[in-house]
């Protein structure tokens, strides 16, 4: 698997293409450049390089992208094991050899892999911006050589993302720091799939951070849910820190009309506690696997999003959301859909 972090590294790997690197997961202090390695088992991984690294993305079979970026809590390992789950639940949906078929690519930031380093996160979630604004940039930069070149046959790559928690943070922030640096900000995603953001409920707003977001994608998804355990533990330690918003993981936006005509909100309270205890990792089956092939509602949701370019809106739509007007972009999502 291939994979791009930000966390600093052990000793002195990683300085030529092909090199072993470790990195120092008790570290939580971010770099601001990142590594692209891939994943070969064990602490120890193998350094590529962005141009080595770019090259193995053109040349994989599977045509399109999907990003991940973790959320808070999550260890090296554990990001790494998410991602291949990932994986395989995007290969059942979508298939290896299809024009929707995707490679999961997890951006590794710093977290704690604690739950009462939470602050510190936080913290760390924000200063990753800058290596992700230096990896977005590079992407940038390898669609604009497939326009220039058509032998390099970059162009037709879509681009995916899934933010889940505190990653989103990293992915606001992250897009904030290129659009500083370029002045705008690139339309690179097809999809933005934000699961349980753990970011204020008006950073979609107009002159917010995160409109950013839905000025960089074709469509932008936020699954919420009001009894999301985690997020209400999120609430707390940021009221204690005086900063007292609700967050966007668990109502969504607080007036869709505020929001640009490409968001979407899916309420997914129905089945969330039902997928793991503290209802928050819910863009997965907490019992999926090979025996038990039911990856759950969100992902099937999101596969039909990247095969059809388009959101699919059940006919339980909330009544008098909110800004809505009508428009049928904030929805209760079933558990039953997509079966």
């Amino acid at each position: 698997m291939l994979f791009v972090t930000n966390r600093r590294r052990k000793g002195n790997g990683g300085r030529k293409a092909g090199s072993k690197i470790r990195f120092d997961t008790g570290n939580r202090s971010p770099e601001v450049e990142f590594f692209a390695c891939r994943f070969t088992g064990g602490d120890t991984h193998e350094f590529l390089g962005s141009n080595l690294f770019f090259k193995e993305l053109r040349d994989q079979p599977r045509r399109n992208i999907f990003l991940f970026v973790h959320g808070f809590n999550v260890s090296m390992d554990d990001a790494l094991k998410s991602a291949s789950r990932l994986q395989a639940a995007l290969d059942q949906q979508l298939g290896t050899d299809t024009p929707a078929a995707s490679l999961v690519v997890p951006f590794i930031w710093p977290s704690a892999g604690a739950v009462l380093e939470y602050w510190d996160d936080q913290d760390s979630a924000k200063h990753s911006a800058a290596a992700y604004s230096r990896f977005l940039n590079f992407f940038v930069k390898w669609r604009e050589a497939g326009r220039q070149d058509p032998a390099i046959n970059n162009c037709d790559r879509r681009i995916n993302i899934l933010a889940h928690s505190m990653g989103n943070r990293v992915l606001v922030y992250g897009l904030r720091d290129w659009a500083e640096k370029n002045g705008g900000t690139p339309h690179l995603f097809r999809n933005v799939f934000m699961v349980a953001p753990d970011i204020v409920n008006e950073s979609m707003e107009r002159e917010k951070p995160g409109r950013l977001v839905s000025d960089s994608a074709r469509n932008v998804i936020v699954y919420h849910a009001s009894d999301d355990l985690a997020l209400r533990s999120s609430k707390a330690a940021n009221v204690a820190n005086a900063i007292a918003s609700r967050r966007l993981g668990h109502n969504g936006p607080e007036d869709m009309n505020a929001v640009a005509r490409n968001v979407f909100a899916a309420d997914c309270s129905d089945f969330n506690n039902g997928y793991e205890p503290l209802g928050h990792s819910y863009f997965l089956r907490r019992d999926y696997s090979q025996t038990d092939p039911d990856p759950g509602v969100v992902l099937r949701h999101m596969a039909d999003a990247v095969n059809t370019g388009r959101v699919t809106v059940p006919d339980s739509e909330i009544a008098n959301r909110l800004g809505d007007g009508g428009e049928r972009r904030a929805f209760v999502l079933p558990e039953s859909w997509g079966r």
